[in-house]
């Protein structure tokens, strides 16, 4: 996009300085070139292009502003403030510029310094709808809440972008009564058409103010959104109003489907041949009952009437906790025997390996949509997913694979039978599928450690050692799809295509969606002028 009417009075983007040293040729070249690569997307070669153009004319304030758009674009926003602030000592009325600073300072958090700079541009251009939407949001922002009223006389002056930045400026707010208002407001004036976000922000509300009938009614609009909603997390976020309202289905599902979609065509988790007994992961969060189709528990009690209660010879526990809460008074109802991690409050799907490290045979999710583990369990860090029939805000398939028959109540006499039923269900669920006989000799940890050992030693350039380290691993998990892949790079790099191109089919055998070794396959054929 072009700078427009703001720039037309910098046609060369040069402030003439008194004393000024001579403005190189090569200035508008160097300026030129930065915004081409600028409009290309190219942000770092821009970068390079308007420093070489100020490198010319230290006086360039359109490529000082130029300068702070593409630092903000790579992230380095406290660079693109002094870009900005540099320019302005330049020619301090420049509206772009100030409307930028502002900017950076509100998503900085200097509400204060935003406040100011609006404040600038409004009392030359008064009715200038950018300055007034950020006056309002970053006086909501230092805490002003008289700034509500000013904001809901500017809604109908907002842009797309600009409704996207409310959206997340109050998704960052408090509730409060003026908060309510404004989303109630929003809802009645703007309904189907408003960001999928605020439409969250509005159902939670009236959810937690007791209005049913008007939260199901947002949902009615998310439905019939003129928006793309494919935000995980805002669909999350639906999926739990639903479920709290009884209406899961729709976008529980659509949520699971976006998680499994995301999961990209990398090497699987798991160990192929179970490496110990009956394991069971425990998804759980401490902070809030699991309401079961209307049974209440508190996790500590489930914990102690069902987890810690389990026969440690028939069932191997692991606790992982969904919560930024320390685990100390979870330790306290739980056996030495039962093994307790935490994931945080927003799991990063990348600690499912730390889960499939135990060889979980089942996990349980007692979570669902209450917080985002969908991307967690998308990565299928057990061989299956459950959870409970009729728990408030349940994941659904394909995030799971089955459904738990729900305890007959909350007191221990009823919880110690379920947990009987349940380890029952556990045994003759996995009983059933093939992989449950197929043992291996060593236990998780102690393979585990082998890997280690040989990724370590592929790492370090002990090509033996870890030719070596991955075979044995692969004696005893012939099916481990990772395993036969570096095995098979290793023998590629030192020449030995013929068997590294064993490793690499193998690897494909075990894991057809696996995309490295079939990349390395196809090459290695390339090289050897086959065809596949």
């Amino acid at each position: 996009m072009h700078c427009g009417s703001v720039c037309e009075g910098m046609s060369n983007g040069t402030v003439k300085m008194p004393g000024a040293p001579m403005v190189r040729a090569d200035y508008g070249q160097w300026l030129a070139r930065g915004w081409e690569h600028q409009q290309a997307g190219r942000a770092i070669d821009a970068m390079i292009c308007y420093r070489r153009a100020l490198n010319s004319n230290a006086y360039a304030v359109q490529a000082r502003y130029r300068l702070g758009e593409v630092l903000r674009d790579l992230g380095r926003d406290d660079e693109a403030r002094e870009a900005w602030r540099a320019g302005l000592s330049l020619q301090p009325e420049h509206v772009r510029l100030q409307l930028s600073l502002a900017g950076a300072a509100r998503r900085a958090g200097a509400h204060a310094e935003a406040i100011e700079t609006y404040r600038r541009v409004l009392k030359d251009h008064p009715q200038h709808g950018g300055a007034r939407f950020g006056l309002a949001v970053s006086r909501l922002g230092a805490g002003d809440e008289s700034a509500y009223e000013g904001l809901g006389n500017l809604l109908g002056e907002l842009d797309g972008r600009r409704w996207e930045e409310l959206s997340r400026v109050l998704a960052a707010l408090p509730r409060s009564d003026a908060r309510s208002a404004l989303l109630r407001e929003l809802v009645a004036t703007h309904g189907e058409s408003l960001p999928p976000l605020l439409l969250v922000l509005a159902a939670e509300e009236l959810l937690a103010t007791g209005e049913r009938d008007a939260a199901q009614a947002v949902l009615a609009h998310a439905k019939r959104s003129k928006r793309p909603i494919d935000e995980p997390e805002v669909l999350r976020r639906l999926a739990r109003v639903a479920g709290a309202l009884g209406f899961r289905a729709r976008w529980g599902r659509r949520y699971a489907l976006r998680c499994a979609g995301q999961v990209g065509s990398g090497a699987p988790l798991l160990w192929p041949r179970r490496t110990a007994g009956l394991r069971v992961a425990y998804l759980i969060a401490p902070a809030g009952r699991v309401d079961i189709g209307g049974v209440a528990i508190d996790p500590d009690r489930y914990l102690r009437a069902i987890v810690a209660a389990h026969p440690p010879e028939r069932v191997v526990a692991t606790v992982y906790v969904v919560g930024d809460m320390p685990p100390r008074e979870i330790l306290a109802s739980l056996p030495a025997s039962v093994r307790v991690e935490t994931l945080g409050s927003s799991p990063e799907p990348a600690l499912a390996r730390s889960i499939a490290q135990i060889d979980a045979d089942v996990l349980i999710d007692l979570v669902g949509v209450n917080a985002a583990v969908g991307p967690l369990l998308a990565q299928k860090p057990a061989r299956r997913r459950w959870t409970y029939a009729g728990l408030v805000g349940a994941n659904v398939a394909p995030l799971i694979d089955h459904v738990l028959a729900p305890p007959e109540a909350a007191d221990e006499a009823a919880l110690a039978r379920h947990r009987v039923a349940l380890e029952a269900a556990l045994y003759e669920a996995c009983a059933a599928e093939a992989w449950f006989a197929d043992v291996g000799v060593r236990s998780a940890p102690e393979i585990s450690a082998a890997w280690q050992a040989a990724v370590a030693a592929h790492q370090a350039g002990d090509s033996e050692a870890a030719i070596a380290g991955y075979r044995d691993v692969l004696a005893e998990q012939p099916g481990y799809a990772p395993g036969q892949y570096l095995l098979g790079v290793l023998l590629r790099d030192l020449g030995r295509s013929p068997e590294a191109g064993v490793a690499f089919a193998a690897a494909l055998a075990a894991a057809h969606a696996y995309i490295e070794p079939r990349v390395a396959l196809a090459n290695l054929y390339r090289e050897q002028g086959l065809t596949g």
